[in-house]
């Protein structure tokens, strides 16, 4: 892909990639500028999909705020679909928070401007997401329910008990909790259209909010093991294999956890005598 033109844009560098695409840098040779080429990935590129990125990125282009990137143009070039935005160069939120070790007045600052570009957004009728899965108490159990955004009744989403249901970034997987067995649960999981995910039988405490998606949505972190005996596990969608990522000391109790935005990090709150945040990194 890099040095080869697409339509007016000459391919440069790759920035990044994540669950839906890939991201360059490229040359814009009618106006001599720089800009970002979003490619969206084949793998979700179904034709559900390729219509609700296209009614998006025209959405997106009737915005006009200064913290909000400016759409170019979107399309579709050799079968991929693309779209192109200014380029903004700089480090990520993560990054600039550890050189700048910002103060409370900053970081406030930063939120009101974030805040104020998502309001934008959503008068403008764009949402980040389109639905909300929640799991509430019913005569027969907690049933599984989605609630639109934009309004509307909850709608049974599935015929079973399901417990602390949890969204894949890409939309594309539910990863749920079943019925408990004595005190364990054991993990399940959906595809966005109500398929079974085959997963290995793998059991968490009941009171445990043990799961997190890598940021690609193909894999899944789970904290497993008995009280102050836990791990970290990492399951690959792809192949449906289950292998522990560490070997952490004994005798303490992690009491949450999450994944860093690049998936390379974990962040988690281990209790011992008094609490402890701790960042390791994650093995691939």
């Amino acid at each position: 892909m890099i040095g080869q033109t697409l339509s007016h844009y000459r391919v440069e560098e790759k920035l990044g990639e994540g669950g839906m695409g890939v991201v360059y840098r490229a040359r814009d040779l009618s106006l001599n500028r720089s800009v970002a080429i979003k490619f969206i990935s084949s793998d979700v590129a179904d034709a559900t999909r390729r219509a609700r990125f296209q009614r998006e990125a025209q959405a997106a282009s009737s915005l006009n705020h200064p913290n909000i990137v400016t759409v170019h143009e979107a399309g579709t070039v050799d079968g991929r679909q693309y779209i192109v935005t200014e380029l903004i160069d700089g480090v990520t939120l993560r990054e600039w928070s550890r050189r700048e070790r910002p103060s409370v007045r900053r970081i406030v600052e930063l939120a009101i401007g974030i805040a104020d570009a998502l309001a934008c957004a959503h008068r403008a009728g764009i949402l980040h997401g389109k639905s909300i899965l929640v799991a509430a108490a019913a005569q027969s159990g907690s049933l599984l329910y989605s609630i639109r955004v934009d309004g509307g009744p909850p709608v049974q989403w599935l015929e079973r008990n399901i417990y602390n249901p949890l969204y894949s970034p890409d939309a594309g997987r539910i990863v749920y909790l079943e019925s408990p067995q004595l005190t364990m649960h054991q993990v399940g999981a959906v595809t966005s259209r109500k398929e079974p995910i085959p997963l290995p039988r793998i059991f968490v405490g009941a009171q445990r909010d043990g799961c997190r998606f890598l940021p690609d949505s193909k894999g899944l972190i789970i904290l497993l093991g008995e009280r102050r005996h836990e791990n970290f596990w990492l399951l690959d969608f792809e192949t449906g294999r289950l292998r522990q990522l560490t070997n952490l000391q004994p005798g303490y109790s992690v009491s949450g956890f999450d994944v860093s935005p690049n998936g390379k990090e974990i962040l988690f709150d281990r209790v011992r005598e008094n609490s402890d945040i701790v960042l390791i990194d994650l093995p691939r």
